[in-house]
């Protein structure tokens, strides 16, 4: 749109480091994302830091089935050059740039709601991106008071929605009839 973005090398150590305050926290790092290629971007980036400069960020969980969806078709078109233009980083000898340890799939509404059980540190990249609806909402519901947790806003939040009201610093916030404090 109308922003200027921060180059790929600044946007990939601005997230190294909210990766490593979370761990360090022991909190939930809560990245709202838009399905399609915010998420691989996401993805993409966490895989090299943890992958290939060995950054620990405990559990990882991407909770968007229609995103898992559109990782199958990057995965199937990755390597097209007529399809895709990746810039793919020395180390990567396959096709699999979204998948790397500790992350989890949760394609059904069961395993999403597992994730509660899971043991801090954590980081669940959901959609939707504006959080106005999708799987974030619950996670915001549940971990959004806590100072220890983070919100890691990726994405243009347009006026009125829930993800703008938090930029802007509105608290609390109304999610699904609840009064959420701000954190």
């Amino acid at each position: 749109g109308d922003r200027l973005h921060p180059v790929r090398k600044e946007r990939k150590e601005q997230l190294r480091d909210q990766i490593q305050k979370n761990f360090d926290q022991k909190g939930v790092l809560m990245i709202p994302a838009f399905s399609i290629e915010r998420t691989q971007e996401i993805l993409f980036e966490m895989n090299e830091l943890i992958e290939h400069d060995g950054l620990n960020p405990g559990d990882v969980y991407l909770d968007s089935p229609l995103a898992i969806t559109a990782i199958r078709v990057f995965q199937k078109y990755s390597f097209d050059k007529e399809t895709m233009d990746f810039d793919v980083p020395d180390g990567f000898e396959d096709n699999n740039f979204f998948a790397f340890k500790k992350l989890s799939i949760t394609d059904t509404v069961d395993a999403s709601k597992r994730i509660n059980d899971s043991p801090n540190p954590k980081v669940i990249i959901a959609g939707s991106g504006m959080m106005t609806a999708g799987r974030i909402k619950h996670h915001l519901l549940r971990y959004l008071d806590d100072p220890n947790n983070t919100l890691l806003i990726t994405g243009y939040q347009a006026y009125g929605t829930l993800g703008r009201k938090i930029q802007e610093g509105e608290n609390p916030v109304e999610i699904y009839d609840h009064m959420v404090n701000v954190k």
